[in-house]
């Protein structure tokens, strides 16, 4: 059973709920996060197969473009952009951070349909998985007590918990991030992937394409110096790390499959292959 409804103004909420389930019986909960499209509906359309097959219960909320722009999806809204587009201010009042909203939205979808889960597993692409690394890297311990594992895929770029970079590549600017925060963020369950072929050739909505090979010049790239600078930083700090490190093969940057007129896959697409081959429900 597919359903739409609207969450909020700005917020439309998707999901898939298999029709046999029982009163009794608690499945899985999986919260998808879109990229840049914010296309919520076609990503579940491309998981409901495998969805209903094992049993998976499907979430998505699209965050609407008009009041939601990258700074408040992507960043959450976590720092404030100057008008230059060089600079960033910290926002102050927390309760203006977006993710503040993905526990609301899970808590309300479980009331609404009378299920019993108090946890779920995220998963995000692109725009998506910066979403989660906003929310994973500055959210509170209540703001993740809803959360079982967290699967950030294809990130375009990712915030170095360090403040030898200004934000959004680091935490300078974050003068109240404590050890204990860091602690959290290394510790967390996280299962980050990306494409093999989202390598250096692969340009398409990369951000600062043009000037961050600091950090890579391709979502590959990225995603390994990132988990390799993280897993360095808790082993040097005696932090159990508890994060893993997928490489999909044969899949460029792309999340929904793409078919032709016959119905042949022409390009394979990560949230299927994520759905069918790397999900797996771990409950708290």
């Amino acid at each position: 059973m597919k359903n739409k409804y609207q969450y909020e103004e700005g917020i439309k909420v998707y999901s898939y709920i298999p029709d046999d389930i029982s009163v009794d019986e608690e499945l899985p909960i999986l919260f998808v996060f879109p990229g840049k499209p914010r296309n919520s509906d076609s990503i579940l359309n491309d998981m409901i197969e495998t969805a209903e097959r094992k049993r998976i219960i499907l979430l998505s909320a699209k965050f609407d473009f008009e009041k939601y722009s990258p700074e408040m999806y992507n960043r959450g809204n976590v720092a404030i952009r100057s008008a230059t587009g060089h600079e960033y201010t910290i926002q102050e009042d927390a309760s203006q951070f977006t993710f503040k909203k993905f526990k609301t939205i899970f808590t309300d979808f479980v009331q609404k349909f009378g299920l019993t889960n108090k946890n779920c597993d995220l998963y995000g692409f692109s725009a998506g998985a910066q979403a989660l690394w906003t929310f994973l890297q500055f959210g509170s311990a209540e703001d993740l007590s809803f959360v079982n594992k967290v699967y950030p895929f294809s990130a375009g770029r990712y915030c170095y918990p360090s403040k030898e970079f200004s934000f959004p590549s680091g935490i300078k600017e974050f003068e109240t991030i404590t050890d204990e925060d860091l602690k959290q963020f290394l510790s967390l369950d996280i299962c980050m992937g990306v494409g093999l072929l989202d390598n250096e050739e692969e340009k398409r909505n990369l951000p600062d394409a043009h000037f961050d090979s600091t950090f890579g010049n391709g979502r590959l790239s990225r995603a390994r110096n990132f988990y390799s600078y993280c897993q360095k930083l808790a082993q040097g700090r005696n932090i159990p790390f508890n994060w893993g490190f997928l490489e999909v093969p044969d899949i460029a940057h792309n999340n929904s499959t793409k078919y032709d007129s016959s119905g042949n896959v022409i390009k394979k697409g990560m949230a299927r292959y994520f759905i069918e081959h790397v999900y797996q429900h771990s409950k708290n």
